[in-house]
């Protein structure tokens, strides 16, 4: 075997593993070290009858947050590009650390990072269309027919 064909074998062997890692290991962590670096900031101000409330929407931001990184870890399990792949696990961290804001009743910062990682969620999502396509034609060809 000559060497290029080997680096090219030993490529596509490490590229599933990576997509692998990086969907359900470095993904979910990052999300969960975000939302924990939102819990750590500290206390903010509420007032006493408005924190259930506040910390109800924290637990319905991160359940969304959640729903997001199972899309997204779904769709990373197709190849897909770095700078993709990087934008999604910065956006579901965003998500991640906005629900853990609110959570600490900083309502703004919080809302700002749930809403601006769904967004640039969204807004990679549309860029990346046809790896969504492709990851979903081959989950339909999967599926048996009814």
């Amino acid at each position: 075997m000559s060497t290029a064909a080997a680096a090219a074998a030993a490529t596509s062997r490490a590229a599933p593993f990576a997509t692998r890692f990086a969907t359900w290991f470095a993904l979910p962590a990052t999300a969960l070290l975000a939302a924990a670096a939102g819990l750590a900031v500290g206390g903010g101000w509420a007032e006493p009858e408005l924190i259930p409330l506040m910390r109800f929407m924290a637990a319905i931001k991160a359940l969304i947050t959640a729903g997001a990184g199972a899309a997204v870890a779904w769709r990373l399990v197709r190849p897909a590009p770095p700078a993709a792949s990087i934008a999604y696990g910065l956006a579901i961290a965003a998500m991640g650390a906005g629900s853990g804001l609110i959570w600490s009743l900083h309502a703004a910062a919080g809302a700002c990072a749930v809403h601006g990682g769904l967004a640039t969620l969204l807004l990679i999502a549309a860029i990346d269309r046809r790896g969504w396509a492709q990851a979903l034609s081959a989950a339909t060809a999967r599926s048996p027919a009814r």
